[in-house]
């Protein structure tokens, strides 16, 4: 018996100091309600769960697995907290999560989850918004509410988000349309005055011919720089 005490004792204290290291929001999730009834809650915690499995790998798996799967059907066992937040249009009920952190971290060793390397990267975003004839830098000063967006595209990541000032010397160094043609040593040439705490990343976001709005990224790393492409019906859509 005490031997067994001694076992659980030991595999708290592991999964608590592994969590400390993880830093702080990450046991959290934000999710969207049709409606605040028990049933929309309770229909709401694996989505919630999957979030939070997504911010300690800092990336969205490919495709889902039966561990995965399993796990996320127990998620309101794993439930410490919760609350109802409203929208910032107002139109929808959003929920709040919190999850018990040494439940949580050996649901995901259950379900396969890697953890993220700390410390976590800081991609330095170049984000441009617009076509060829009229394109513009998202700033952290922007109307168009896509600042917000990406900030919520890299919580729901854990991963920390990092936009250049824009200041004179930046849009003197870089161009919107050098961001649009993936150009790397204009990228790479403006981003050294930051300092070097993730990957650099280009954005160029564009609205096409049939309505949908396309992101097209360019990430420049140590080693040979990639590319993809993520779409939506709105900009929103398209970078998150």
């Amino acid at each position: 018996m005490l031997i067994l005490l001694g076992q659980v004792l030991l595999a708290v204290a592991l999964a608590r100091a592994a969590m400390a290291d993880l830093g702080e929001g990450l046991t959290e999730a934000l999710v969207t309600l049709e409606s605040d009834s028990d049933q929309a809650r309770i229909s709401a915690f694996p989505r919630a769960l999957d979030q939070v499995f997504t911010k300690l790998s800092g990336q969205r798996p490919t495709q889902s697995s039966p561990m995965r799967e399993s796990e996320l059907e127990k998620a309101a066992l794993l439930v410490e907290r919760y609350r109802y937040r409203t929208s910032p249009s107002g139109q929808a009920t959003r929920l709040w999560v919190r999850f018990d952190e040494v439940a949580m971290l050996e649901s995901a060793r259950r379900a396969g989850v890697k953890l993220c390397a700390e410390p976590r990267p800081a991609p330095l975003l170049w984000v441009v918004l617009g076509s060829a004839a009229r394109a513009e830098f998202v700033a952290p000063d922007s109307e168009d509410g896509l600042y917000r967006t990406l900030q919520d595209a890299a919580w729901r990541r854990g991963l920390p988000l990092r936009l250049p000032l824009m200041d004179l010397e930046d849009r003197m160094r870089v161009k919107p349309e050098g961001v649009r043609s993936a150009d790397r040593r204009m990228l790479a040439a403006a981003s050294e005055r930051y300092p070097a705490s993730g990957p650099v990343v280009g954005v160029s976001v564009e609205q096409g011919e049939d309505g949908r709005w396309m992101a097209r990224w360019l990430m420049l790393n140590s080693g040979e720089p990639t590319g993809w492409r993520s779409g939506g019906m709105t900009p929103d859509e398209a970078l998150a």
